[in-house]
This record gives structure tokens, sequence and C-alpha cells, in this order.
């Protein structure tokens, strides 16, 4: 058994930290850092978690319990790196290892490879085209909801850069959608405005943390169900503002 410090009871809490940091389910979070820490010796463990926070209470081998709280400040879906995470999590509760592969594990999945650029650019033109194609959207209707696709890329990667408030960067991007279709309309004013913003809308709504609070609200975990439904419908509202509010402004209109 390994030597039981402060280190490694935060050394298991960093893995946690990371699933909720790319949109890990709380109670896989909770029963992951369970199992980790019996894996490791740990008794009269008490993991919970929000959306927000981890809590992990557990008592060594000596009888000294150990508490530790953290504080999740950003959070993105990332189903790729959450799955190397839950590998990471059943290995070490099969062969526990050391504080420090731990962390260099932690670090090579944290630093690992991403998806191109040029990949996420790409798909960003594409999946705007089709949704606009599919909302009876003409070709070029399509093509000016591609190219705000495009702006819209720049503009969340802009707010990455620069560690916006969540909230925030939804309601940026979303007025980034609704200033670029109103100047392609403004332009080209065959095109309908509203097929030009919809399928851009696709790439803002996020459906599935609507799913995952209704399902932790089910699950028993009122708090955190509520928490992510008072996020969704929260970017549900700035989203629509922001798309609405440049056209409404600059004379435009949503047909």
């Amino acid at each position: 058994m390994y030597k039981q410090d402060d280190r490694l009871m935060a050394a298991i809490i960093d893995i946690g930290e990371a699933m909720l940091e790319v949109s890990g389910e709380v109670s896989r979070v909770e029963t992951s850092l369970t199992l980790l820490a019996r894996a490791y010796g740990y008794t009269r463990i008490n993991a919970y978690s929000t959306l927000l926070s981890i809590i992990v209470s557990a008592e060594d081998c000596n009888g000294r319990v150990i508490t530790h709280t953290r504080r999740i400040t950003r959070t993105r879906t990332d189903l790729h790196r959450l799955e190397q995470l839950n590998a990471l999590s059943r290995r070490l509760c099969a062969e526990p290892a050391p504080v420090e592969d731990i962390a260099a594990a932690l670090e090579a999945i944290r630093s690992g490879p991403r998806y191109p650029a040029w990949l996420m650019c790409l798909l960003y033109f594409i999946i705007p085209m089709n949704m606009s194609l599919f909302f009876g959207a003409t070709f070029g209707e399509s093509l000016a909801s591609s190219a705000c696709g495009v702006v819209l890329w720049n503009m969340n990667r802009l707010g990455m850069r620069l560690q916006l408030k969540p909230l925030v960067h939804c309601f940026l991007c979303a007025l980034t959608v609704g200033l670029c279709a109103t100047i392609l309309v403004a332009f080209f004013p065959h095109l309908a405005i509203g097929k030009v913003i919809i399928g851009n809308i696709m790439l803002l709504v996020s459906g599935m943390a609507l799913t995952v609070a209704l399902r932790d609200m089910i699950n028993g975990d009122t708090i955190t169900g509520l928490l992510g439904f008072a996020d969704a419908t929260l970017r549900a509202l700035l989203i629509a503002i922001g798309v609405a509010l440049v056209p409404m402004l600059l004379g435009g209109y949503l047909p």
C-alpha cells in the first residue's frame, strides 16, 4: 500500500476535477472518487460533487480524517478526454500507482493532442450549412450561414483565450452571429436573415446540458440538476437575445 498523505488525496481529487471540467457526470465523478480512495486504502469515504465544487472526506490508515474541497471554475464538453480520465481511474483502481505517476498521467491527458484548428473551422463551416438547408434555406442562405459559422469559430476561440465567464462567452458568441448575419443581409437583401441565423444557433445551443440536468434531478441529485437546468435555461435566453438584438437595433427583422 502506498503511503497515504495529503498529496495522494489531492491527486485523487485532481482526477475528479478534470472530469467535471470536461462535463463529466456528477454521479460518475462521485463514484470514481470513492473507488479511487478505497483502492488506496482510505475508509469511511464521503464524496460529494456538484457542477461547481467537489468535497471529499476520508479516513486514512492512522485514523486521521482528511478533507479536501475543490472549486470548479471552467467547464467544456470533451467526451474523448472524459473517456481517457475514466480509463485512468479504472487502471488506478486495479493497480494503484504512486502520486507522481498519477500527476504525470493526468498531465499527459490534459496536454494531449486535440482536434486541429483547420478541422474545427471546417466543421463550423459545414454544420451551419447543413442545418440551414434542413430548415429550408436556399443555397445562398446556407453559404451565408457557413460564413457566420467561421466568424463564430474565431469568436469562440477568442473567448476561450480570454477565459471569459461561460454566460458572457455564450452571449458574445450569439451577438456575433446576429451581427454577422445582419451585415450579410445588408449586402445581399435577398437573403432571409432567419435562415442565415438558424444554422449557427445549432452550434450554440447545448441540448446535452439540459438532458443531463433533467437526468440528475430524476436520479436524486436535485441541487446539481437545478444548477444545470438554470445554466441551460440562461444560455438559451442569452442566445435568443444575442442573435435578435443586433438585427432589431440595426433595423433588421426575423421573418
